[in-house]
């Protein structure tokens, strides 16, 4: 029972310790259908006026899909009221991903160069991380991280000096007025908009989190994570303070894409290796109640001996935490003396012999080599087994005895 309380006290305080991490609280929900013009404004245009490579990206959740993927706009900066310009990522249809540069082929506008991913890539009511990108060779499209679409185009973009972005309205304040505004009916998290060209592979390793701001972003030019759950004001947590006002219609909602924390982790083993099997930002190794000394890697070496309670916990680059379940391990206990195990090597027949006389019934005894691979296992219920194979290799090889319920493994020597 002691125990018991000194583990509840230990989860309790590594709760505690979890509540420092920046939480994903909220998201804004654009969804007012009487009036249905709700947005986010900027003032400012700082790092965003953009002409080579660029990335955006965000989570989405539509309530129902504009009329077109031209019509709902996520986040945009392009503008034709004084010649186009800039760059839109936006979605609608019947479920469809379009982003949109203004294009630029050695220094002659080209227009709209706009892809679009397929029909029915999206239904409403579901959260999408979704992004844009050009790297001055390629426009793509990705929904989760996976290519959507691509279409080639070897040029810049015509950079947005006209007018400053919007998120979940059309930038161009004289074309965008009113209704027109091609507003996104939805909820919308995670805003981030990138000076280069994110590849598959980085935005599904960093979408189902937020970035770790304490570390330089390579060049992270925006990005809103829209946490702010209150007032009339979002944050621009890039550096580049383009902080955005919220229109009065629009809402703050807890509805959010993706947790705090990491997955939660689970324990496997190799003979007494422990092994997490997620791969996090860091890593942390318990005994009972005790973090353990320098154990700060994906796997562990157990070496307590006897019956054990092994725990692991993750962590994320926010400081969010998740602990494993507790995983049980008996190491060193009840070990047969030299005398009840003999291993025997007969050259003329070249084969091994290992044989068992325990003082007490067996129920299963298994041989294993040192990397955890089975070369034999039997299963019984006297004390007495005997193992042969032909042409064993010299070396260190693992028996796991089953006596009653109880396991146990140990170590032998085979060789000529």
């Amino acid at each position: 029972m002691k125990r018991l309380a000194t583990l509840l006290f230990f989860l309790s305080s590594l709760f505690a310790k979890a509540q420092t991490c920046v939480s994903n609280s909220s998201s804004l929900n654009f969804n007012n259908p009487s009036t249905g013009t709700q947005h986010v404004s900027f003032t400012t245009d700082n790092g965003l006026v953009i002409s080579d490579s660029i990335t955006i990206e965000a989570w989405i959740n539509a309530s129902q899909w504009a009329s077109s993927a031209a019509q709902g706009s996520i986040f945009c900066k392009h503008s034709w009221a004084n010649g186009e310009q800039g760059f839109v990522l936006r979605a609608g249809g019947n479920g469809q991903l379009s982003f949109t540069i203004a294009g630029d082929s050695m220094g002659l506008p080209t227009s709209w160069k706009d892809l679009t991913s397929t029909s029915s890539a999206m239904v409403t009511n579901t959260w999408y991380h979704v992004a844009g990108t050009f790297d001055g060779v390629t426009i793509k499209v990705f929904i989760n991280g996976i290519l959507s679409g691509s279409l080639p185009f070897q040029g810049s973009i015509i950079p947005g000096v006209a007018f400053p972005a919007a998120i979940g309205k059309l930038s161009d304040q004289v074309f965008g007025a009113g209704s027109s505004g091609r507003y996104w009916m939805g909820k919308i998290d995670e805003v981030r908009v990138w000076n280069r060209a994110l590849s598959s592979a980085e935005l599904i390793a960093n979408m189902n989190q937020h970035l770790d701001t304490s570390i330089q972003q390579d060049r992270l030019v925006g990005y809103w994570r829209l946490n702010e759950n209150l007032g009339t004001l979002t944050y621009d947590l890039s550096g580049n303070n383009n902080n955005g006002t919220i229109s009065s219609a629009s809402q703050w909602t807890t509805q959010v894409p993706f947790s705090s924390g990491p997955r939660k982790p689970t324990i496997s083993k190799n003979i007494y290796l422990l092994t997490c099997d997620s791969a996090a930002y860091s890593y942390q190794w318990f005994l009972y109640n005790n973090p353990i000394l320098n154990a700060t890697q994906q796997t562990y070496n157990a070496a307590q001996t006897g019956t054990a309670v092994y725990y692991v916990q993750v962590s994320n680059p926010n400081g969010c935490t998740t602990l494993s379940d507790p995983f049980g391990l008996i190491v060193g206990i009840n070990e047969l003396s030299s005398s009840e195990i003999k291993v025997q090597y007969d050259y003329q027949q070249q084969q091994s012999t290992i044989s068992i006389n325990a003082p007490q019934k067996l129920s299963e005894v298994s041989l294993m080599d040192m990397t955890g691979r089975s070369i034999d296992l039997q299963k019984t219920n006297s004390e007495n087994i005997v193992f042969t194979f032909d042409n064993p290799a010299n070396g260190i090889y693992i028996l796991k005895i089953v006596s009653g319920k109880i396991p146990y493994q140990q170590k032998i020597w085979i060789g000529n």
